[in-house]
């Protein structure tokens, strides 16, 4: 897997530069992955990103190749510095000198031995055994080959190569969780900084990604991949943000759905699909559809994303704050009741999204306030499409989760590389995962489309 991942890399780089890849590239690729089922394709982008984190966080890509050669010779350089000094008579400094001159030299010593062995356990260095048998010089290639396969036992074979992790933001929660009286300070919010970070804390939630839930989501990945053969298609299914899997798949809840996905900005879309979401899966707790538990995870974390990582979704942003600020005060508006505390959060969420469902949603808020502005809270049509969702029964379940996909899949390709190589330095995010499949898959548009594009360096010279 590692040197498949490794060929891919090599395939895929202009891709972290924001540049276009080869047609070739692109065909190759998609004979490659659609035919990986379950999580063998997601192995291989996990082997894939970690070889993109070493190259960009960390000192590993200085020992290869060429690079190799200075740094030998730098470590020569500092061994003898180090062996000189050792033997001379030092009586003339200070202790302290000599004693800090033996730490630095020591301790730059002991860096590049420890590059060494990290290089020797990574990745890279099965790559580079694998083209010992090119190799001239027998002795060469035995030692390489004896080293891997020395450090081979010591190579955690199903280690873990990202966070694998997802962090989940909800609005319910963080409209109705009361904060622990420590933070009822108001002079701690008043700080922006202090705010976040406390947010953060109160209001923000990890969870481990099952298998099953990547399985479900490579698997949509796939079946978009099997529809967008050419580069035409490609686009309009990386256009997709819920409407694509309603209009293929569920032409009869497409009529009153679509209005919900493409009619609106990203941002509201998502706001409104979220509380919908809540709704639906607080009112029907006695349903087990594994489909339920997907798209509850992805409606919690699109809303981390876009609220709590706007830096990486900057792209897709839009007015979101300003539709969850009026959101949160309507919400907050609709309940009498005392704020229950966590234990209580399931009982309380669940006669809330109740009284929702029973909102009239035959009028249009427009018409109850002609004379202001309209607001942007997206509260009301969150009811309504609940009531749509609820229309369909279990089924309901299988359409919002797909909805999600597409979703993701549009927030994905609409990042900046650069943000996404960022994030691999905090462990990774499953949108990162996401958008790089997709790249594998053929779906994007950074493909050169005109036989004899090529990339021109402009070289100025004095």
């Amino acid at each position: 897997m590692v040197i498949e991942a490794y060929r891919f890399y090599e395939m895929y780089r202009a891709l972290l530069a924001d540049g276009f890849l080869r047609l070739n590239d692109r065909a190759a690729s998609m004979r490659f992955f659609p035919d990986r089922f379950g999580l063998q394709g997601l192995r291989i982008i996990e082997i894939e990103l970690n070889l993109i984190y070493d190259v960009f966080h960390t000192k590993l890509s200085l020992l290869q190749r060429k690079q190799a050669f200075t740094r030998l010779l730098c470590f020569i350089s500092v061994t003898t510095s180090l062996l000189i000094f050792r033997t001379k008579d030092t009586s003339m400094y200070h202790n302290v000198d000599v004693i800090i001159t033996f730490v630095l030299l020591e301790g730059a010593i002991m860096l590049d031995i420890c590059s060494v062995i990290m290089y020797v356990m990574s990745d890279w260095w099965i790559i580079i055994s694998a083209d010992a048998t090119q190799l001239q010089h027998y002795y060469c290639q035995s030692l390489m080959l004896l080293v891997f396969k020395v450090s081979r036992w010591a190579r955690r074979p199903h280690r873990r190569r990202w966070s694998e992790y997802i962090s989940k933001y909800n609005i319910l929660k963080r409209c109705f969780r009361k904060p622990p009286s420590i933070f009822n300070f108001r002079i701690f919010f008043r700080i922006k900084q202090i705010r976040e970070i406390l947010i953060g804390f109160l209001y923000v939630e990890g969870q481990k990604v099952d298998e099953q839930l990547m399985k479900f989501v490579m698997k949509e990945l796939r079946n978009k991949a099997s529809l967008a053969r050419e580069m035409e298609l490609a686009k309009e299914v990386c256009s997709a943000r819920g409407n694509l899997v309603l209009e293929d798949d569920y032409l009869l809840a497409s009529e009153c759905l679509i209005p919900w996905t493409v009619a609106i900005d990203y941002d509201e879309s998502l706001l409104i699909w979220h509380l919908a979401t809540d709704i639906c899966f607080w009112t029907d707790v006695a349903s087990t559809s594994d489909h339920r538990r997907f798209s509850k995870a992805l409606s919690d974390y699109l809303s981390y994303l876009l609220l709590r990582q706007q830096k990486l979704v900057s792209s897709v942003v839009g007015m979101i704050d300003t539709r969850f600020d009026e959101t949160l005060c309507c919400q907050t508006a609709s309940v009498q009741d005392e704020l229950p505390s966590q234990k209580e959060e399931s009982k309380f969420f669940q006669r809330f999204c109740q009284k929702m469902l029973e909102v009239k949603v035959d009028v249009q808020p427009v018409t109850i306030a002609k004379d202001s502005d309209r607001s942007k809270s997206v509260l009301f049509d969150a009811c309504r499409l609940a009531k749509q969702l609820e229309m369909f029964g279990e089924r309901q379940w299988e359409i919002t989760s797909k909805v999600w996909v597409e979703l993701l899949c549009y927030a994905a390709v609409r990042c900046a590389p650069r943000s996404h190589i960022a994030q691999l330095s905090q462990g990774g995010e499953l949108i990162t995962l996401v958008w790089l499949y997709m790249a594998h898959l053929g779906l994007g548009d950074r493909f050169q489309q005109q036989k004899g594009f090529e990339f021109t360096k402009l070289i100025i010279q004095k």
